[in-house]
């Protein structure tokens, strides 16, 4: 006897379907953006509206689907590559200018100042979240939390107030 697995189906979700359609194949009645070229615009349509779509030669393209957490890594992958801040520049000054008008207000900053206060934060913030993923790990987690934070801080010395 011949034995066979049994699988289900997996349903596509309701709503707007995963593909693309070239815009000059879409009816005039359908069109709805109308700025650039008509060859090089693509649109997502719904599944609705694909069987109103005449007969065409043009390929239909599939979106790219990632699996869960893949591009995730991509993205861990490419900041610990740069040497880029990740902070933006102005929202650092904005940041540093509220907090010293507590102490001294009317103060004015060279911008290599606020460059090199930034990198500090920065390299600060890196190292700290360092640590607190190993004390994650090893709490056997690999979602950090906030008794994480509290733990490398106390092991650390640091104090936040």
């Amino acid at each position: 006897m011949v034995r066979i697995k049994q699988t289900t189906e997996r349903r596509k979700p309701l709503g707007i379907n995963h593909r693309l359609v070239y815009k000059s194949s879409i009816p005039s009645r359908i069109k709805t953006y109308t700025k650039g070229t008509e060859d090089d615009l693509v649109l997502p349509i719904s599944p609705l509206k694909i069987s109103a779509l005449p007969p065409t030669s043009r390929p239909i393209k599939k979106i790219r689907r990632y699996r869960p957490g893949s591009l995730a890594l991509k993205e861990i992958r490419r900041y610990q590559r740069s040497t880029a801040l990740l902070i933006g520049k102005l929202a650092f000054q904005r940041l540093v200018r509220e907090i010293t008008q507590n102490f001294a207000p009317g103060l004015r900053f060279q911008p290599l100042a606020l460059l090199a206060l930034q990198e500090a934060a920065e390299s600060y913030a890196v190292g700290l979240f360092d640590d607190v993923n190993l004390c994650a790990i090893h709490a056997k987690r690999v979602t950090i939390m906030a008794r994480d934070l509290q733990l490398a801080l106390r092991i650390r010395g640091d104090r936040l107030s």
